[in-house]
């Protein structure tokens, strides 16, 4: 038997699928692709932490929960970046499971629950985004546990959650923190149940216990507090930690692309759109419906807090990766409206919005996979630091090409800088960025460019591997742009080096005091 007496599916049940989905899903894409800038920064930060390196101290980085994570599972996965993909994975588990959990509340068959799974496993993607849904689904289940039982106990659970998502990234910190201070406003004022002031002290006092290891770093490690206050004016100043893009709603696909072009693009647009469609109806649901009728709607009210303000998320960069880590409460809370008592036919519904809900992330990977099977071969398997992955010949180009050139100029005692977006290049070829910032993707202050350029000198670094590349197709993020001093003091104090082998828009300099003399080639423009 795989449910219970009460009819729901049993916790090994779960258990088993949701390792079976996370083991199938990186199965399938652990050897496939690879991002040189956001899965590098996580790469090169995770290693610089195993090593005793201080996040955002040390060097720029998110919050410090997930490199610690990283680095923890290495020692059991390795330090190369499939083991990086499977410490993920674990943290995929652990959401995943909150997440079905939180699902047998309204499902009971244990094969739709599978479905369901499927569907939410299908999103999350990339391999190197998924605290983001993880920390999502693990928000609903605590969500749901509170709203079922209003107790001193789930309070206090629901506060040491808070906190400790703050601690892998401030931004879900915020989101959690705002979606719980609404459920327990839901059960004082709509619900009756709990007292408001002596509630929001038990749930108070666990975000504190949650986000104690980050308030031990800030008393205990010198110069923490400083780093840390220094990054949230940074990324208050900009506006934000992601570069917006315009929301690709539905009626903004061009009808010209290919087939399956026009399919992602229409199908984008409609998750995009799931996001106003499930909050506004579940607000005057929640509204309109009476208590006696709300009482049981725990998981639809869970998805709504938490799906409100991980909106923010998917729409501050519109775009699939950004959605993928902010979907999984909009599907989970129109899987629980199908199941409304007294409304049958809305399971009919069910398996049509999950099959539309998952095309964009479904025909992201069906575009993978012809690629690699394509007769001109525009995927290459490619050695990363000793691992095998399929991916671009034009990222493979890149990658050999750098590593050739850096094997052959560049000694082992000697400085390098990569900027500003190739990341992966550090980890890669087990370097050590010579400045605080491996991932000048967002412009610095004048002051924070002059300690840039102070730490060049100090670590006496003789090459720097310059990209000129557009990100967004604006070169507004490159690195004569973003950080025009810095540009300045390279363009000054070094001199490109004729090589072979790399485009135009790659340049590599030496520093003019250095032995030797060579035709100088121009920089890009």
């Amino acid at each position: 038997m795989i449910t219970t007496d009460r009819g729901l599916p049993k916790l090994r049940y779960v258990i088993l699928v949701s390792a079976v989905l996370v083991v199938l899903a990186h199965w399938l894409q652990d050897t496939t692709g690879l991002s040189l800038g956001d899965e590098g920064y996580l790469w090169y930060g995770t290693l610089r932490t195993a090593e005793g390196d201080v996040p955002i101290r040390d060097f720029r980085s998110y919050d410090p929960g997930r490199y610690y994570w990283c680095a923890a599972f290495s020692h059991l996965f390795g330090d190369g970046l499939l083991g990086l993909r499977r410490s993920s994975a674990v943290f995929q588990l652990l959401g995943l499971l909150c997440g079905l959990l939180a699902l047998t509340r309204v499902i009971r068959n244990p094969f739709l629950l599978a479905s369901c799974g499927i569907c939410m496993t299908l999103w999350m993607q990339p391999v190197y985004k998924l605290f983001e849904p993880a920390v999502a689904m693990m928000a609903i289940w605590f969500g749901v546990r509170l709203l079922e039982k209003p107790s001193k106990a789930h309070l206090l659970v629901a506060g040491i959650f808070v906190g400790l998502a703050a601690f892998v990234g401030r931004n879900l910190g915020l989101y959690c923190f705002l979606a719980f201070a609404c459920i327990i406003l839901y059960l004082r004022f709509k619900m009756h149940t709990l007292p408001l002031w002596r509630s929001v002290w038990i749930w108070t006092v666990g975000i504190v216990v949650g986000y104690s290891p980050q308030l031990a770093m800030i008393v205990f490690i010198p110069g923490y507090a400083s780093s840390f206050i220094d990054s949230v004016v940074f990324l208050h100043a900009r506006g934000g930690a992601n570069l917006g893009l315009p929301v690709p709603w539905p009626w903004s696909a061009s009808l010209s692309s290919s087939g399956l072009s026009i399919v992602t693009e229409l199908s984008l647009g409609v998750s995009f759109l799931l996001f106003p469609i499930f909050l506004g109806g579940s607000v005057a649901y929640l509204l309109l419906a009476p208590r006696h009728r709300i009482a049981e709607r725990h998981l639809l009210v869970a998805c709504l807090f938490v799906g409100l303000f991980y909106s923010h998320h998917a729409f501050s960069r519109a775009e699939l990766y950004h959605l993928s880590g902010a979907i999984h409460p909009v599907l989970m809370g129109l899987m629980a409206a199908a199941f409304i008592p007294g409304k049958q036919y809305r399971r009919a519904i069910l398996p049509a919005v999950l099959i539309a809900a998952t095309l964009p992330s479904a025909t992201g990977g069906i575009s993978v996979l012809q690629r690699l099977r394509l007769p001109e071969k525009k995927f290459v398997l490619a050695d990363i630091r000793g691992d095998s992955v399929w991916i671009s010949r034009r990222k493979a180009h890149l990658l050999n090409s750098t590593q050739d050139l850096v094997k052959e100029r560049v000694s082992a005692e000697e400085s390098i800088l990569i900027a500003p977006h190739e990341t992966v290049l550090y980890p890669m070829l087990g370097r050590k960025a010579p400045i605080w910032d491996p991932y000048l993707l967002w412009p610095h202050t004048e002051k924070k460019q002059v300690e840039m350029i102070a730490d060049l000198e100090k670590n006496n670094t003789q090459w720097a591997l310059v990209f000129f590349g557009a990100v967004d197709n604006t070169d507004d993020r490159s690195l004569r742009k973003a950080q025009p001093l810095l540009w300045a003091y390279l363009a000054r104090e070094f001199e490109p080096v004729p090589v072979s082998g790399f485009t135009p828009d790659t340049s590599l300099m030496r520093r003019k005091d250095s032995q030797g003399s060579e035709t100088k080639p121009e920089l890009p423009q």
